[in-house]
């Protein structure tokens, strides 16, 4: 029979149970426990994985171009040059036109190829800090192994102590972010490894999106711009598009995941648009549990509309207090709430200094958050 971790006859559950009861917080007991456990039980076989998911594609990069222009040659003295389109020719304006279409839809696609070079960039520093990490950690060994003069025989069984981990949270001991991991065999304390856009709400295409939001809510003008005619992404662009928004990019950057073509009838479906193809970029990136679970301190199973406000990055601390002081105290609540109803509820605190573009911000990145899973 295997030898069990035992300290007073009790086992690690046990004596998390028990500390718990006693009033420590499940953070501090987690803590405890597994420092009692390293400290007792030594070291685990390493087993080396990558934290955040490293996929060899993503769809969402592949090219979307399709070229429009196809030049039909001209014949000497026989072909007509002209400006306007008539019945077998198509003329300059149209020509060029044709040609225009093909430059911007070349643009986005070199766009969304930086964009996707940029996420790589991220995602591989994010691989390589792991590897440090790890290559460090088998150094540590190395040296323990060979400036140690004493043999350590019969050493109890610890070897599946990190099967099946699971991501619980980051908090803190001794001023250092540290992981904590569940697993079969009780909690595991790891160092904090950096990750790439580790808080959803300071990942770009969060940023984008809120940036539109904003900028609809505080540009009156706006909404009523294409007089309730249908117009497309490229009409969007061309009236808009080199209007810095309050985040400091233009419009046409935060827009840039639509298609010139996509049409559409109000703004607000525009925004609604936007939102939906950065959010579905989001949770394909590959690492969106442990992004989650980081930014809302909730486990891989845990409904993400269940996390207090407190863990929403873009709201101030005091705007916060006051929100939950008046009920809206959990992302669901604030995905919910009217931004007219959070204006009122912070005049009333005798917060200054937002604007109803902040607000409707605020909400917008609830809804994404709460969609994410």
């Amino acid at each position: 029979m295997a030898e069990q971790l035992l300290l007073n006859g009790k086992s690690p559950s046990e004596i998390y149970t028990d500390i718990t009861k006693a009033g420590i917080s499940q953070a501090d007991a987690s803590l405890i426990v597994s420092g009692w456990i390293y400290q007792n039980f030594g070291k685990v076989k390493h087993v080396f994985n990558y934290v955040p998911a490293f996929a060899a594609t993503n769809a969402n990069d592949a090219s979307h171009f399709a070229q429009s222009f196809h030049h039909t040659p001209w014949v000497d003295g026989e072909s007509v040059v002209q400006a306007g389109q008539t019945v077998g020719e198509d003329g300059f304006n149209l020509r060029l036109t044709h040609i225009e279409t093909d430059l911007a839809a070349l643009g986005t696609d070199v766009a969304r190829a930086f964009t996707a070079l940029a996420d790589l960039r991220k995602t591989l520093s994010v691989a390589l800090e792991e590897i440090r990490t790890e290559i460090n950690r088998i150094n540590s060994d190395v040296f323990d192994c060979c400036a140690s003069d004493r043999v350590i025989v019969n050493q109890p069984p610890f070897v599946g102590v990190g099967k099946n981990p699971k991501f619980a949270g980051v908090t803190k001991y001794n001023n250092q972010e540290v992981n904590v991991w569940q697993t079969d065999q009780g909690t595991l304390i790891l160092p904090a490894v950096k990750t790439a856009e580790m808080d959803v709400t300071s990942n770009p295409r969060v940023k984008r999106m809120n940036g539109l939001v904003k900028f609809v809510e505080e540009n009156a003008n706006v909404r009523g711009s294409f007089n309730n005619q249908p117009f497309t992404a490229k009409d969007f662009v061309a009236k808009f598009g080199q209007t810095q928004a309050s985040n400091g990019m233009l419009v046409k950057d935060l827009v840039q995941i639509l298609p010139d073509n996509t049409q559409f009838r109000t703004v607000d479906e525009l925004v609604t648009a936007v939102n939906d193809r950065e959010s579905a970029a989001l949770r394909t990136s590959g690492n969106i549990d442990t992004v989650l679970s980081s930014t809302l301190g909730i486990e891989a199973g845990d409904a993400p509309g269940s996390a207090s406000i407190d863990r929403v990055g873009n709201i101030p601390d005091v705007a916060k207090t006051a929100l939950a002081k008046a009920g809206i105290d959990t992302v669901e609540k604030l995905s919910a709430a009217d931004s007219r109803k959070i204006s009122d509820i912070l005049n009333t605190a005798g917060i200054t200094g937002i604007t109803a573009g902040d607000t409707k911000a605020w909400t917008n990145t609830a809804v994404v958050l709460k969609n994410l899973r």
